[in-house]
């Protein structure tokens, strides 16, 4: 399985990376309007740094957003890619009263989820300021925090959406249960085209 991540200046890109075999990045700077997602087997838009927000600035995300609306390959979101997505789809963003960074709990709303899980809450690491308002049509939420919609799916494509970092929460049931929600399985070795 052929994975490409589309790196919006993130922190923890090697450890994204790890999660995945066969997989190429791509800096955001680098991509352009006739990228050729052919060849691929999981597109993911990685959470960013220092950048602008999709809320303020969806301009800055152009090509990633047109890459989501056409794309048929599974799709994974990481905080700022999950909001790409929901821009992508006509979802409605918004700010957070403040930045929210560290440790939060999720409330597992995802029967599968909780299943796989084996509870009905979850601790993970987040660090964002812009929240998903309103889902996009024919999109799902699978878990809450006290800041709103942490984890969403698509009703009908293979698209998973994560408001914060599971590469670095450390919970693996949570990782199979996205892959196996996307239909992907999982193998090692990693090549950075860092531009």
């Amino acid at each position: 399985m052929k994975t490409i991540i589309i790196n919006n200046n993130s922190k923890h890109i090697k450890e994204l990376a790890s999660l995945f075999s066969d997989v190429v990045i791509l800096d955001k700077k680098n991509l352009t309007q006739d990228f050729d997602i052919n060849g691929y087997d999981l597109l993911i838009l990685s959470g960013g740094s220092n950048v602008p927000t999709v809320l303020r600035h969806p301009e800055e995300y152009t090509f990633e957003i047109e890459l989501v609306r056409k794309n048929s390959i599974p799709i994974l979101g990481i905080c700022l890619g999950t909001e790409i997505i929901c821009e992508a789809y006509g979802g409605k963003l918004q700010e957070l009263s403040e930045k929210h960074r560290g440790s939060i709990k999720l409330k597992i709303e995802d029967i599968k989820l909780k299943l796989q899980l084996g509870k009905d809450e979850l601790e993970v690491v987040e660090g964002h300021q812009i929240g998903v308002k309103t889902l996009p049509e024919n999109f799902v939420s699978c878990a809450l925090s006290e800041h709103g919609i942490e984890i969403l799916k698509h009703k009908d494509k293979l698209i998973v959406g994560f408001q914060f970092h599971p590469e670095i929460s450390d919970n693996k049931k949570l990782l199979d249960w996205a892959f196996e929600t996307l239909k992907i399985t999982n193998q090692s070795s990693v090549l950075f085209f860092e531009g």
